[in-house]
């Protein structure tokens, strides 16, 4: 053919075309065999990607490339290259409106011979099973289509769409157009006979229009034309819809939805397609309203609503059998109907309470949704697994415990067993996601209590580890929303503003050093910037208390008194995993701390209570001490006099 490339790849004739034609997508291309090779479009009954079938083979848009079709036909090079790497037989479609093309598409040989007859000379000559003819679309022309389906011709003219202009038909014939000759205007039949189907839909949409002011001004538009259940009724008023995974609305299947309640509740076909039709108009949905086969579509969900509600009759259902005798006196007779009536009224309030766990259902899922679809950044894989699994059991449990009247704490190990984590996985996601405020909008409140551990018949459990006496720990964790869905809500806006847990230290000991103002109970802290230099403000900003603490990097330990850290690491970073160690000397510090200064002798030895905090023998961290008689104090784990041991260490730094 003049003016072509027959030796051009796939992939160099989209760029041409891209480049001088306008907008192109990825096509199916067809196998040896003839079926379908590009892997087909995605089906959402069987939730995976099906084969093209039929007529769509070598013409339907590559599902897995463009899953929106002609709406992402695209001129930008990279993105062309991008697909036809993924696919270098794809064939190459043209969309006509944006590149201003009108496609003359003879699907028949008196077709073809009708076309001849009106005139095609000067057009860009399409070859494949059957020829076609582009054309540039002239000022005034309508972009509407003459399709085969829609008008029943077998000579389509089309504005709109796209047109297989480069490739391999299904046949195993070749699809080409001349890339050098310049494109015509239309020829005038042409654009007579779109101006002529543009009047008659013009026609059709004033009187769609005006079929749905007449219900509107009957009544009929705000209401559903039958009696629908309460989830039907949130459904028509669209307070009820389906979503995609982007958490946008999902038209097509908020229709379907809407259409199997009114199908439930005995409208018919013909009812529904209307009502669908006018819905999607008043909810501003717009999914099919003003389309060409909107009316197709539109019965199309009316039909697939009503089918599946009729296949559903022929499931077990509870029958109600004819007595054999009626009574004959009017006392038995009142008395049957109204056992009857009573039954009748325990089974409709059953379906409303199916109902009502089907909405709350709905929104739990949409919730999971929601904290799935969180970036990495924000929420990582174990910390949704924890808040899912959390959110969903414990509002269960901790009803149990109040029913048997137990206390509602609960072993770390045991959350950890639920939700298939370690405990200082869980442990690590609790102390993120809680909050001893409510207006912090953390999802939990937690507290922990440590005690000694005994078996039944009184005796102290000894550990086989450290040869000493165990400890166990209580988590009392509570969301601070009353339902599931809240609660994973929660957990979603709290990510946004925590960015990384904060190592070392205890919560007392982080707000000792950061603080709360203890005159007023701020929400907000006004925070300034300083230069370290003259001390100039050099910028200021008012944030929420939740990320005021983010800002709180600690630089040392707490648990003792301050001025003996030499080493400026942060707690905040790590520098070596020390968790998974076997031994002790295995266990990498993080912080260097300095021997205990002198001074402090007098105050160690007079108050060991309070420092250290935790017991500084050697093998034994233990956080508590009990006081003897005589005065002294005593690890409440080991027995160690922790006063006799700073004295020792003291001493042999002197």
């Amino acid at each position: 053919m003049a003016g072509s490339a027959p030796t051009m790849t796939n992939a160099q004739a989209a760029q041409h075309i891209a480049r001088t034609r306008g907008p192109v997508i990825p096509l199916c291309y067809a196998d040896e065999h003839g079926d379908c090779a590009c892997g087909g479009r995605y089906d959402r009954d069987l939730g995976k990607m099906v084969p093209h079938e039929g007529h769509d083979v070598g013409k339907a848009p590559i599902g897995s490339l463009v899953k929106t079709g002609i709406l992402e036909a695209t001129t930008n090079s990279a993105t062309i290259d991008r697909w036809w790497r993924a696919h270098p037989q794809a064939n190459v479609g043209l969309a006509l409106a944006p590149a201003r093309v009108v496609f003359v598409d003879p699907d028949s040989p008196a077709a073809y011979a009708e076309a001849i007859a009106n005139g095609v000379e000067g057009g860009v000559r399409r070859t494949s099973r059957n020829d076609g003819f582009l054309f540039r679309r002239t000022d005034g022309c309508p972009i509407v289509n003459i399709t085969k389906s829609g008008d029943g011709t077998e000579l389509e003219v089309r504005a709109d769409g796209y047109a297989v202009v480069w490739g391999v038909h299904q046949n195993g014939s070749l699809i080409r157009i001349d890339l050098a000759a310049p494109l015509v205007d239309t020829p005038p039949w042409a654009v007579g006979r779109l101006k002529h189907k543009a009047a008659e839909k013009a026609a059709q949409d004033a009187v769609r229009a005006a079929r749905r002011e007449e219900r509107v001004a009957n009544g009929t538009g705000a209401e559903p034309p039958v009696k629908i259940h309460a989830r039907g009724m949130r459904r028509w008023s669209g307070e009820l819809f389906q979503r995609k995974k982007n958490g946008e609305i999902d038209r097509s299947d908020s229709l379907y939805f809407l259409a199997l309640d009114l199908a439930e509740c005995n409208a018919s076909v013909g009812t529904i397609r209307v009502a669908v039709e006018e819905r999607d108009a008043a909810l501003s949905w717009n999914k099919y309203t003003g389309r060409d086969d909107a009316d197709e579509r539109y019965q199309e969900i009316a039909e697939r609503a009503d089918a599946y509600v009729a296949s559903r009759k022929d499931e077990p259902r509870i029958q109600f059998s004819t007595p054999s005798d009626v009574p004959d006196d009017v006392a038995a007779l009142r008395a049957a109907i109204e056992e009857r009536d009573a039954e009748i009224m325990r089974l409709q309030r059953r379906a409303l309470d199916q109902d009502d766990r089907l909405e709350i259902l709905e929104d739990i899922v949409h919730s999971i949704d929601d904290v799935l679809n969180r970036p990495n950044e924000e929420l990582s894989a174990s910390e949704k697994v924890i808040l899912i699994g959390t959110a969903r059991w414990l509002p269960f449990y901790r009803s149990k415990q109040e029913a048997n009247g137990k206390p509602k704490t609960i072993a770390l190990g045991y959350v950890a067993k639920v939700v298939g984590m370690s405990k200082s996985t869980v442990s690590s996601a609790f102390k993120r996601f809680s909050s001893k405020n409510a207006e912090d909008g953390a999802p939990f409140r937690k507290g922990v209590t440590r005690k000694l551990k005994f078996d039944d018949d009184g005796r102290p459990v000894i550990d086989p580890r450290t040869g000493q006496q165990a400890w166990e720990s209580e988590l009392e964790l509570a969301p601070w929303g009353e339902r599931p869905s809240e609660t994973l809500r929660a957990a979603v806006s709290f990510a946004r503003v925590q960015t990384k847990a904060k190592h070392g230290g205890s919560q007392e000991a982080s707000d000792a050093r950061w603080g709360r103002c203890p005159k007023h109970d701020n929400r907000e802290v006004r925070v300034k910037g300083y230069c370290p230099d003259c001390g100039k403000v050099v910028g200021e900003k008012v944030v929420r208390l939740a990320e005021f603490d983010v800002l709180n990097e600690q630089v040392a330990h707490s648990e003792g008194p301050g001025g003996t850290v030499s080493n400026a690491n942060l707690i905040g970073k790590q520098v070596a995993h020390s968790d998974d160690a076997n031994r002790r000397d295995e266990r990498q510090n993080v912080q260097v701390v300095d021997p205990v200064p002198v001074d402090l002798l007098a105050y160690a030895v007079s108050r060991p209570q309070e420092w250290p905090r935790r017991c500084p023998a050697p093998n034994c961290r233990a956080m508590e001490f009990r006081q003897l008689p005589d005065g002294s104090w005593r690890c409440q784990k080991s027995g160690h006099d922790p006063a006799a041991y700073v004295l020792t260490v003291a001493g042999a730094e002197t």
